[in-house]
């Protein structure tokens, strides 16, 4: 099916071995039909691919690899998923309606930053900001290390403090700003 008989955009269905596929090409002047999108019999969607190998596989060939999410025509509310390759990591931008900025990215190393662009330290978390941790009557945030099993920094009505690898409080400080050391 082509759009125009001048040689213009075109819509074919394609014959893969035994499956049929749903091609769609574009053309502009002086270059020949150039494939899109496919989607093949399964469902599976490849824009600048012809072999998508999950429901939707973007590819473009160059640095700007990624997928935007737009929801009104002007104004930058649209947010992006982008792969990088220097470094390479997957970085996740949000519009606020006058500008975009990215707020967290996977690196491949499996490093995450939130609010930040920059991993300290080597960490495999960095966020730039306050977090908060559980919104219940407890809130634990735990540490493990091969030598000395689990550690948590644990929050309850009366006490933030570290509790031990058998769960026992080692040091707390009280809603009052008493420190306390137990078991010592």
């Amino acid at each position: 099916i082509a759009v125009n008989s001048s040689g213009g955009s075109q819509v074919q269905f394609v014959q893969s071995g035994n499956d049929d596929e749903l091609a769609f090409l574009t053309h502009y002047s002086g270059v020949s039909h150039n494939e899109k999108m496919r989607i093949k019999r399964d469902g599976k969607v490849g824009i600048g691919t012809t072999t998508p190998g999950m429901p939707l596989e973007v590819f473009t060939g160059s640095t700007t690899l990624g997928i935007r999410i737009n929801r009104y025509g002007s104004g930058v509310y649209y947010s992006d998923i982008i792969q990088t390759s220097s470094p390479e990591r997957l970085a996740f931008k949000v519009g606020t309606g006058s500008a975009i900025a990215e707020r967290m990215a996977i690196a491949g190393s499996g490093a995450v930053t939130i609010g930040t662009t920059t991993a300290l330290n080597s960490s495999l978390l960095t966020v730039a900001g306050a977090v908060t941790v559980g919104t219940g009557a407890a809130s634990d945030i735990y540490m493990t290390d091969t030598d000395e099993g689990t550690r948590r920094i644990h929050c309850n009505s009366n006490y933030v403090g570290f509790l031990n690898s058998s769960s026992s409080w080692g040091a707390g400080c009280a809603d009052n700003g008493t420190w306390h050391c137990f078991g010592a």
